[in-house]
């Protein structure tokens, strides 16, 4: 048992596999989460839907910092801190103003300005789990990736039992807070100097010039929004699928950018040099996991019965929607994968 267990820590330890491992066993156990969103009524769809999107704002605040973190594995400084408790008191201002301002006719909009407030705290957590991630913690956070997906399902489900679905929006940002909190701080618990606040900003400005990598890091998001409202605009997004088609893609970039995120020089090749295996890879797996969440979504919906079970429920418009989308990302990871090996040599 001693040896079969030292062979898995062995292969625990290989970029490519850890990284591999870390990332589809979060979206396979976040598999039914995303059919429980898509399941609800079509305003709570749009927001479970266009809420990555408010990562955006999480990039712009970060601004590069957590590649930086990557790089270097300094202490967070307290510069950064005080980046998010101003950008916590702007978005606070903005929700005010928006409220007493601007006629917001969409409630799914309504609940995105509130949802707003996770954005300081998602842009810490994600730092955190850079520092973790080269700390030797990779286990821990497989770990945290397998059981989020499962404690937020849980947390919903429950919660739609008691609360009108109007208001589940809010179980869904606190929950997303505070089960991020709680893995922190576990960790914090185990290594406490790996949340040192050092005074400074870590030469931020002086030294290193993250606009290019700021811009590679919300490549995709804008991709999957633009790609969301022209669907959403032009066709009808309450009968065809291209929503979980436009949501699958956008997870498998970020499975592959995690195994670029560790310089993995095999990946980086297969990506750099193989555009059309890029988008069949992006375009059979994200196919395949809008197969399964139409048919979870039945499942969940109506009870296990083979004679529902769907193999092909897309229209034209999902189809095209599905082809344009996965070659902007197999386009993107093309570029990033060339950036970050000529980086390497520099």
């Amino acid at each position: 048992m001693g040896a079969f267990t030292g062979k898995i820590e062995k292969l625990l330890h290989k970029r490519f596999l850890l990284f591999f491992s870390l990332r589809f066993i979060g979206a396979a156990t976040g598999l039914v989460l995303i059919s429980f969103q898509y399941n609800q009524p079509l305003q709570l769809k749009y927001f479970f839907h266009h809420f990555p999107s408010l990562l955006i704002l999480v990039y712009l605040i970060d601004f590069g910092y957590s590649e930086l973190i990557t790089k270097t594995n300094e202490a967070i400084s307290f510069h950064f801190i005080k980046r998010l408790l101003y950008s916590l008191g702007l978005i606070i201002l903005i929700q005010l103003l928006a409220t007493l301002i601007l006629p917001v006719q969409e409630s799914f909009i309504k609940w995105l300005l509130i949802g707003a407030l996770f954005i300081p705290f998602q842009a810490f957590f994600d730092v955190c789990y850079r520092v973790m991630l080269r700390s030797g913690f990779a286990l821990h956070y497989l770990l945290y990736q397998l059981l989020f997906p499962v404690l937020l399902l849980t947390t919903m489900v429950v919660s739609s039992k008691c609360i009108d679905l109007n208001l589940l929006f809010i179980p869904f940002i606190v929950a997303t807070v505070g089960i991020q909190s709680l893995f922190v701080l576990i960790v914090y618990n185990i290594k406490p100097s790996l949340f040192t606040i050092k005074s400074g900003s870590n030469n931020f400005s002086d030294s290193h010039n993250m606009l290019v990598p700021f811009i590679l890091k919300v490549t995709p998001l804008i991709i999957y929004e633009l790609a969301s409202d022209i669907y959403m605009h032009f066709f009808q997004v309450d009968t065809g699928s291209g929503f979980e088609l436009i949501r699958s893609a956008y997870f498998m970039v970020g499975i592959l950018l995690l195994l670029l995120y560790a310089k993995d020089d095999r990946m980086v090749n297969i990506i750099k040099k193989n555009f059309l295996l890029v988008f069949l890879l992006l375009a059979l797996a994200s196919f395949v996991i809008t197969i399964l969440i139409v048919n979870v979504k039945i499942i969940l919906k109506s009870g296990l019965h083979f004679n529902t079970i769907q193999l092909f429920s897309f229209q034209m418009t999902d189809i095209i929607c599905w082809l344009i989308t996965t070659s902007l990302c197999a386009f993107y990871l093309f570029r990033y994968s060339a950036w970050i090996s000529t980086s390497k040599q520099d």
